[in-house]
Formats: structure tokens, C-alpha cells, sequence
């Protein structure tokens, strides 16, 4: 269990022509010395929203991100790859990533997670970084110390009542940092 308490140090709109990011800056309240082999990236995907976290040492990006709603799986896909290209375009060096996988007990949905899920993994390759893929009860036990608890329940004070994949797209790089570093 990560025990790591966060501080909001801003939010801001970020300007795009195509998606609705809302950027959260947050300072831990712990210093993660292993991210000195680079920045990890988590990355909760989603059909029409999903989160994404990069990770350093003394805090993170977070980014909730608003996709357009599409029935093209190709477009969707594509928007998924666009995304995480301009919020990392691989700058700096990564130490690793872990993008959420399927929930085993979850059916509705599925097939264009895993279409999300593929597009967030294919762009961060395309990078060179090889991203893990726990199931989302893994990534809770392993950094909440219960696979029930979610990320907006222990965050309390950055949880949205809308979308809180922010949070567990941050679940997902503490995860990368006890489990693949």
C-alpha cells in the first residue's frame, strides 16, 4: 500500500482544438526516489473520457481528458494516439508506464477499452516504452491496499462528482513505481 497524501497546486483549461483537458497539478506529500530513472506515465483509458498521470519524483501532471464521442473504432483509436501524443511527446526520459487493463467482472464496454487501451499502449511504444497492463482491482490492492477502494475515495479532496480518471490514471503510474520499477 502507498500511503501519499496530494497537494492541488493548480488547474487550468488546456487550450486544444479537438479534446476538453483540464491539467491538475499536485505536489506529493513524499518524495518518490526511484522516479530518477525518469518520469512514469499512468494512464486510465476510456471511450469517452480517460485519465492520464506523469509521475516524477516530488509530484505530477494529472489530466482528465474529454474525447469526442465516435463510432468509427479507427477514429476513436486515432483520437486516443493524438491525445497522448501532445500531452507526452516523449521528451525527457520515462522510466516506464502502466495503462489500466480490463476489468474481469465488467462486460459492457469492453471492446472499445480495449480498443483505447491498445491506441494509449501503440503511441507510448512508438516512444520506445513498454507499458504494463494490470487490471484495475490489481492497481487498487496494490496502491490502496484493497481492491474496492478507488482512487476519488482516497483523494478526497481532488475528486470530481463528474470524471475522476485523473485519479486513477495517478493509480496507475504508483503501481508502475512498486511493481515494474
Amino acid at each position: 500500500m502507498i500511503n501519499v497524501k496530494l497537494q492541488l497546486t493548480g488547474k487550468v483549461v488546456v487550450p486544444d482544438p479537438m479534446f476538453a483537458i483540464t491539467k491538475y497539478t499536485v505536489l506529493f506529500d513524499r518524495v518518490f526516489l526511484k522516479t530518477w530513472m525518469g518520469s512514469i506515465i499512468g494512464i486510465d483509458p476510456g471511450q469517452v473520457n480517460m485519465g492520464m498521470a506523469v509521475m516524477g519524483p516530488n509530484g505530477a501532471d494529472l489530466y482528465q481528458i474529454g474525447l469526442t464521442s465516435e463510432t468509427d473504432p479507427a477514429q476513436r483509436m486515432m483520437n486516443v494516439v493524438t491525445v497522448v501524443d501532445r500531452l507526452f511527446p516523449g521528451d525527457g526520459a520515462v522510466a516506464g508506464a502502466c495503462i489500466e487493463y480490463a476489468a474481469h467482472n465488467k462486460f459492457h464496454g469492453q471492446v472499445p477499452l480495449a480498443e483505447a487501451r491498445s491506441a494509449a499502449g501503440m503511441a507510448l511504444m512508438t516512444k520506445g516504452i513498454v507499458p504494463l497492463y494490470p487490471p484495475p482491482a490489481s492497481i487498487r490492492k496494490e496502491v490502496f491496499g484493497k481492491g474496492t477502494i478507488k482512487a476519488e475515495e482516497v483523494w478526497t479532496n481532488l475528486a470530481d462528482k463528474k470524471h475522476n480518471d485523473f485519479l486513477a490514471a495517478l493509480s496507475c503510474a504508483l503501481y508502475f513505481y512498486e511493481k515494474g520499477l
